[in-house]
């Protein structure tokens, strides 16, 4: 899509720069990429891999705006599967948002994001989520997206975890070990809501940007497992950041921090992840052993924000107990960032519940977008402003059956799934 671009008019009433959203071509990529690694201060040769690695690399998503045909900002799109109330629905992410110095503050990153919506929606992805510097959630908030679920950073020092015998059961992570790691994480993570299911191919991905630690029994079987990257920060010490730790018991536990408090010239252990999991892991550390409690820091982040794309789609991907529907009753999400509205009625039948669109029912819930993405991902506290709003403006029933629909959950990506 192009339209003009009046900013630029103004500087050149005589010859009128356009504004195109469109895919990139091949030949654009590394315009891409420079433009990427000069936003976010990435060195362009560990960026280069993360870029063109992804196993499910597309150009279609691969979104750039263009001012008189010169890349000014662009984002990336991936798709996934992400559980929500036992049920595995897809999901569209968004990353790598970012636009050219030289031309902020135009309303260009806006236009793309809009842009992508249309895209997405015509693709028909119920939701579609991205993560953000905590800074940045109002300008995405004023675009529809909603933060769920909660975050945490927490942070140890290395020496402060006690050196266990136990460490020698903690093995360092070998391809052959993927097949029981999947396992493991199928095992403990399926029916989590916010929890992605991850194919072969993306196992495949993630261990080669990741090292790790496995612990095995004597029998063979896998009892835990952590993923981990090492950096430095700001002063240069090494960190050796978590992405993802599971064990089934204490003595996995005691192996994998030993372990990991062992790598190299480390001086810390950070992670960042759903906050159920940060408190897990901060639980696991006394349980080694680990007794000052300042030796652990912990503080609360930006957990994911999601927008409904097509309502119709989330409806339908995020419908469940359907004996909590006695009658029709229509659902009517206004979004004020795309200047439409959208309706759908749910219906129960013989079968259980049906998704049409149009508002066909006396009862129903009318909303901003925003309430609506909580609503459907049982996000929507019955205590809150959005709650009351929503209830404001929807006739009581409606509300009660809607309520009874999308219980309240929990709602978190573990860092190695982040988009």
């Amino acid at each position: 899509m192009s339209y003009p671009d009046t900013a630029a008019d103004a500087r050149s009433p005589a010859k009128p720069l356009r504004i195109e959203v469109r895919a990139l071509r091949s030949g654009e990529l590394s315009t891409m990429l420079n433009l990427m690694c000069g936003s976010f201060g990435m060195a362009p040769d560990r960026a280069h891999p993360l870029f063109y690695g992804d196993p499910y690399f597309n150009l279609q998503f691969k979104r750039g705006l263009f001012v008189g045909g010169k890349l000014v900002s662009c984002l990336t799109v991936s798709e996934g599967m992400v559980w929500l109330r036992s049920r595995l629905m897809p999901i569209a992410g968004i990353a790598g948002v970012c636009t050219d110095e030289q031309f902020r503050g135009r309303g260009y990153a806006s236009r793309l994001l809009l842009e992508t919506l249309k895209f997405l929606h015509r693709k028909n992805y119920p939701f579609v989520g991205l993560y953000a510097d905590p800074s940045l959630v109002p300008f995405y908030q004023r675009l529809g997206w909603q933060p769920i679920g909660q975050q945490m950073r927490m942070a140890v020092f290395s020496r402060s975890i006690p050196r266990h015998s136990g460490a020698n059961a903690a093995a360092s992570l070998q391809p052959s070990h993927l097949p029981a790691i999947e396992s493991l994480h199928r095992e403990m993570t399926t029916g989590l809501s916010g929890r992605f299911y991850r194919d072969g191919k993306r196992w495949d991905w993630v261990a080669k940007q990741v090292q790790g630690f496995v612990v095995k029994l004597g029998s063979g079987e896998l009892t835990g497992y952590a993923l981990y990257r090492l950096h430095h920060n700001s002063t240069g010490d090494e960190i050796v950041e978590i992405t993802e730790m599971m064990a089934r018991n204490e003595q996995a536990e005691i192996a994998l921090w030993s372990r990991l408090a062992s790598v190299g010239g480390a001086v810390g252990i950070q992670y960042a992840g759903p906050l159920e999991d940060a408190v897990r892991l901060i639980q696991s550390l006394h349980r080694v052993g680990v007794e000052d409690e300042a030796a652990i820091t912990a503080h609360q982040t930006t957990g994911m924000l999601i927008r409904v794309v097509s309502l119709s789609q989330a409806v339908s991907a995020t419908l469940a107990n359907s004996s909590s529907v006695h009658h029709p009753f229509a659902i009517t999400s206004r979004d004020w960032a795309q200047g439409s509205n959208e309706s759908v009625t749910i219906k129960p039948d013989g079968s259980g519940l049906r998704v049409i669109a149009g508002k066909h029912a006396a009862d129903w819930i009318e909303g901003r977008l925003d309430m609506i993405t909580l609503l459907l991902t049982g996000n929507l506290s019955v205590h809150s402003a959005q709650s009351r709003q929503l209830l404001s403006a929807s006739s009581q029933g409606a509300f009660e059956q809607a309520a009874a629909l999308y219980p309240w959950e929990r709602f978190g990506v573990s860092t190695a799934d982040r988009f």
